[in-house]
């Protein structure tokens, strides 16, 4: 039976016609907001509100503006491996009061998913803006970079970088999924899960944590500042950008919308004197990438030093009745991330990404399910038993599925 003539097009089908569908770029809520540092204390930017209730929005940007001021005194001042990001601590994006669509521990994983999955391109090859290809006049006519740079050191009085905060994900080839697995349409181009923002009930708050100036260990703050007369003072200013398209009252031109949210969680696992460990992905849903990031807090005189992951003997993701998915050493883990995206992961990190196919295409038809696949999980194994306090944090990208 054929459809009537005068029948509507259906919901999705006329997503990104020219005319028809308006992107946009603009600066949200919370533009201008700043947050005062401490030197021994975490704090937390209470100035922040939620985000606009209009649109659709893909992903927003964060700048962050960070000024500071570190006098050494008679103290000796230690850098964090993971500096500049690791001022900023636990942060969340929280959705209607119920889930968080991104959750980093630090910003050291907000910026390892960020390499690993950049909002613009497969690839970040600029170093997270910090290293652009220069145009070819730049040797006379050079540019200033307004967004970062490499270099920054205690001494930089301030430090720009911006990090993505997603709520969805543009696929090349996307198969949609019931909850039981069965595949219920073909391969098809798709974004899943951008936030439909319209509605006094819609509410997108970002909560957003900042590590003391000098912690004890340098995983849980940008320095230490050792015994002694030195001291730090800083703050940190905020700008939102959402990027996302204008919304309408006609379903034809707005994104499909499918019963999977795209998200980003981390999750810390202790490693204390273990030679092997088994790591459980804490996620429930299309496992899209995962990393571990390890560190030892008693490593560098106490200090902490992210592990060496050259002490790996194997690394395995695993599932069902083990089952391997990548059967590694920490060398072919790493040399497989930097072929597919040309990525040197930061210190003790190792990291898999399911969703880039051979072809180079971001697709959930090789992810793992936990919803459908039992046991999936992380194997690690050490050429010896680690300290009492070594942990290791598990960045988890994957889609989750939503009633």
């Amino acid at each position: 039976m054929t459809a009537p003539t005068n029948a509507a097009p259906p919901a999705g089908s006329m997503f990104g016609l020219p005319a028809l569908t308006l992107y946009t770029e603009q600066f949200d809520n919370n533009n201008g907001a700043i947050q005062a540092l401490s030197q021994a204390n975490s704090v937390q930017a209470i100035s922040l509100t939620q985000f606009t209730q209009t649109d659709v929005v893909f992903w927003w940007e964060m700048e962050l503006t960070i000024t500071n001021t570190v006098v050494n005194g008679t103290s000796t001042v230690t850098t964090s491996a993971y500096f500049p990001f690791s001022f900023m601590g636990e942060s969340k994006l929280r959705i209607q009061n119920m889930y968080d669509s991104w959750h980093p521990l630090s910003g050291i994983d907000a910026l390892i998913w960020q390499a690993l999955r950049p909002m613009r391109g497969q690839s970040d090859f600029s170093n997270l803006g910090a290293s652009p290809i220069p145009n070819w006049q730049a040797a006379a006519l050079p540019q200033a970079n307004l967004d970062t740079a490499t270099g920054y050191t205690s001494a930089s009085a301030t430090i720009l970088y911006t990090l993505e905060v997603p709520v969805s994900l543009f696929f090349d080839v996307y198969f949609d999924l019931a909850k039981d697995g069965t595949i219920i349409s073909p391969p098809h181009r798709a974004i899943v899960s951008p936030q439909y923002m319209a509605g006094s009930a819609r509410i997108v708050q970002p909560q957003l944590g900042f590590n003391p100036g000098s912690a004890a260990t340098t995983d849980q703050g940008p320095y230490n500042i050792g015994a002694g007369t030195g001291t730090f003072t800083g703050q940190v200013a905020f700008a939102f950008k959402r990027v996302g398209i204008y919304g309408n009252n006609n379903p034809a031109t707005m994104p499909t919308v499918y019963n999977w949210q795209y998200m980003r969680e981390a999750r810390q696992y202790s490693l204390a004197g273990r030679a092997l460990v088994d790591l459980i992905v804490p996620t429930y849903g299309q496992i899209l990438s995962l990393y571990v990031r390890l560190f030892d807090p008693s490593a560098a005189a106490g200090l902490g030093a992210p592990i060496n992951i050259n002490t790996i003997t194997k690394a395995q993701i695993k599932f069902g009745s083990g089952l391997y998915r990548y059967d590694d050493t920490a060398r072919s883990a790493q040399r497989r991330i930097m072929k597919q995206s040309n990525l040197l992961l930061p210190q003790g990190v190792l990291a898999w990404d399911f969703a880039l196919d051979n072809y180079n295409r971001v697709s959930n038809a090789g992810c793992l399910n936990t919803l459908t696949t039992a046991s999936v999980l992380v194997h690690l194994e050490f050429a010896a038993a680690l300290s009492a306090t070594a942990y290791a944090v598990m960045g988890v990208e994957a889609l989750t599925y939503v009633e």
